[in-house]
């Protein structure tokens, strides 16, 4: 294995999901700062008087009255916090007030934690998977007449049950990575297998909740009675960006392999996993500043300056909001639009938060080798 430290820089929000959330009566506002706490603990340590009144509530079905007591109990008692994390104003404004069970709002979507040691914890698959991204691109961009050939008599075949298994990328990236196989030849490898990349951790005080809001084309907020209230990362678009370390490492012994070496024509290095997820990230950012003007004028806070490529940098695209371009290949982009049920190439909206340097998009990070 040869093993490579990265220091990444966050250069817009990130928001990694876990496919769960904070419901309201997990948390409370106080300063500007949501405090996540555990209920059981807060409800465990009350007089029995107050937990009979508590559970009374709770079967009457006053669950806001509930609610707003519990959050009163847990702000008094410190033992019971997780952690504790900065809000955005709209965040704030929203979710400090007094709770309102018939709407069911509140829920915020969270990072992944370790709550013993009160840190966001940045998966290595999440950064595996963007440079898996890169990866299939890179190995697609000689063969797109071929593959588009195929990946439309697969569609034709399948008809709806492409779009609701989500069969684009998978035959796409067997394609790519020739793990389909030959029948003359021993079992295909993934080139991805090679490379192993760890968790980073970061600080709570590097994260905070904010509301993301989608906007159209023009720029204008659409969807404004849906609240995504979500943890992210701090940025460089904040002015104050989290940075961590990462380690990845490429198998190089399993890199000369001759099933590697056909795929490539070349072994598996680290200049063709550079020059490859840089290609992909900066042809996707600067696509995605044409068609959305509205994100041009704060882009100079954020954007990585001077000859950034150089030295073994890497820009990648991490998280959830980061759209279903960056999640497919170029030449061979095929998304649906279920609204005017017809096949896309781009996108109409982006989901963005609203920072000091202006509306900016999630996930963009930049690898620095130390």
């Amino acid at each position: 294995m040869e093993i490579r430290r990265f220091r990444v820089t966050v250069l817009t929000p990130v928001h990694i999901g876990t496919g769960k959330t904070m419901a309201p009566e997990e948390y409370f506002v106080q300063d500007s700062r949501l405090v996540r706490f555990r209920p059981g603990a807060v409800i465990g340590r009350r007089p029995p008087r107050e937990r009979e009144a508590f559970e009374s509530l709770l079967r009457a079905g006053n669950l806001g009255e509930a609610w707003n007591r519990l959050r009163v109990w847990a702000a008094a008692d410190r033992a019971s916090w997780l952690y504790e994390i900065a809000m955005g104003p709209r965040s704030s404004a929203e979710l400090g007030g007094s709770l309102d069970p018939s709407r069911r709002r509140g829920e915020v979507f969270v990072l992944p934690w370790n709550l013993a040691r009160k840190e966001v914890i940045v998966p290595g698959s999440a950064v595996k998977g963007a440079l898996r991204t890169a990866f299939v691109n890179a190995c697609v961009q000689t063969r797109t007449r071929e593959l588009g050939q195929r990946l439309a008599e697969l569609k034709s075949r399948d008809g709806e049950r492409w779009r609701r298994t989500n069969e684009v990328w998978s035959a796409m990236e067997k394609q790519a990575l020739e793990l389909t196989g030959r029948r003359e030849e021993r079992d295909p490898i993934d080139p991805l297998q090679l490379l192993r990349v760890g968790d980073a951790a970061v600080p709570a005080e590097m994260v905070r909740l904010d509301r993301a809001e989608v906007r159209t084309l023009e720029g204008n907020a659409s969807a404004q009675r849906i609240q995504i209230h979500c943890e992210r990362l701090l940025s460089k678009a904040d002015g104050r960006p989290a940075q961590f370390t990462l380690e990845i490492a490429i198998d190089t012994d399993r890199a000369r392999d001759e099933r590697v070496r056909r795929l490539l024509g070349r072994r598996l290095e680290w200049d063709f996993l550079i020059q490859a997820a840089n290609h992909y990230s900066f042809g996707r950012l600067e696509a995605e500043r044409r068609r959305f003007a509205f994100l041009g004028p704060g882009a100079a806070r954020w954007l990585p300056g001077g000859n950034w490529w150089e030295g073994g940098r890497m820009l990648l695209r991490l998280g959830r909001f980061s759209h279903f371009e960056s999640l497919s290949v170029d030449g061979l982009r095929d998304g649906y639009n279920p609204q005017r049920r017809r096949a896309i190439t781009e996108g109409d909206s982006r989901t963005v938060v609203v920072t000091a340097a202006g509306a900016v998009t999630f996930g963009w990070v930049l690898l620095e080798p130390e």
